[in-house]
């Protein structure tokens, strides 16, 4: 019983991040198919733009000058027709292509931070925490902890 609850938290990371990497697959494969959701073109362009470009600083104010929109127009539509804000969408998606890098590069945090978007380190580290519960050294440890052990 104590090797099984000693597992506990790196299944649950491992099933967090295997659930993230398929959601962002799905939500990708499901705008490029056309399934179930349907989104105004222009937020469709702007959805492409934004995964083609995430690792670059780009902001609401960008994506909006890139679209010849007013930066509260493309805010406004862009929370209704996906649920999310720019930002936060352009955050989930650096942090989903972080952990994805974490679970299967060597590559230094630092370098994965930078190259996924993250200028400011402290930040990438508490949005992670946040996100996933663990630092990116302790998921990454984690990981490849259960990964021996299988």
């Amino acid at each position: 019983k104590d090797s099984v609850t000693s597992y506990a938290p790196t299944i649950h990371l491992a099933v967090n991040t295997f659930v993230s990497i398929v959601l962002l697959v799905l939500d990708k494969n499901g705008r490029q198919k056309g399934n179930k959701v349907k989104r105004d073109q222009q937020i469709e362009k702007v959805l492409q733009y934004i995964d083609a470009h995430f690792e670059k600083n780009i902001s609401l104010d960008t994506v909006a000058k890139e679209f010849c929109l007013s930066p509260y127009y493309l805010a406004r539509k862009f929370k209704m027709d996906v649920g999310y804000t720019v930002n936060q969408y352009i955050q989930s998606r650096r942090l989903g292509k972080a952990e994805q890098r974490l679970a299967f590069e060597d590559t230094p945090i630092k370098e994965i931070a930078l190259e996924c978007g993250f200028s400011n380190l402290k930040y990438f580290y508490s949005l992670f925490k946040a996100k996933t519960g663990h630092t990116p050294n302790e998921f990454r440890c984690l990981l490849r902890s259960n990964q021996e052990n299988l």
